[in-house]
């Protein structure tokens, strides 16, 4: 080997273990928000195995309310995630996310969209549901000013009747991004369940 490879190798050598230890700092940072989450709001962590993520359980009015966050990939963002598995057949079918061109375009071509009555919010927000009545009661003021919150700005929210599942794209990068998160998710359970 010549001076030049052995630059190389550890030169290599060096970017390897820099890029090792950031994402393992990263990985603890997150789970030191989460756990931070579970102190607040009586719940626990459950640590990933190899290749899961740590989740952060909040019991909420009888059900389990699992909560992670995920590094993005080449092909897709980061998110965080929240879902709740429910037993409620009466519960409609809903999807609220972001009114964007590709969604704009779907609804020139014939894709259905409920329209709340409110002008800035139907402009911003894409509603799918089958119970109108149910959105209503859903989509409050209180959830229109979270919604609006820049962090929210391109959160799904999709209720099923067996479970309930929100996320962002994007891992909040402090105690209050989670904080926000974490209420606006508790705010929608809480007029479903």
């Amino acid at each position: 080997m010549t001076t030049n490879d052995l630059y190389l190798v550890a030169i290599l050598t060096i970017i390897t273990i820099l890029t090792v230890s950031l994402v393992y700092y990263s990985s603890r940072k997150r789970e030191d928000h989460l756990k931070l989450q579970a102190e607040k709001r009586g719940g626990e962590i459950r640590k990933g195995g190899l290749f899961k993520w740590t989740e952060l359980l909040i019991p909420f009015q009888g059900v389990q309310v699992v909560i992670h966050s995920e590094p993005g990939g080449k092909n897709r963002p980061p998110k965080t995630a929240a879902q709740v598995t429910l037993d409620a057949p009466r519960l409609p079918t809903i999807r609220i996310k972001r009114y964007g061109l590709w969604l704009k375009l779907l609804v020139r071509f014939g894709k259905e969209r409920f329209l709340s009555g409110d002008d800035d919010f139907d402009g911003q927000w894409m509603i799918e549901a089958e119970d109108p009545f149910f959105v209503q009661k859903l989509v409050t003021a209180e959830l229109k000013y979270k919604l609006a919150e820049r962090s929210l700005r391109s959160i799904v929210i999709r209720i099923e009747p067996q479970k309930v599942y929100i996320s962002i794209p994007s891992i909040p990068s402090n105690e209050a991004g989670y904080d926000y998160f974490i209420d606006t998710v508790m705010l929608i359970l809480q007029r479903i369940l």
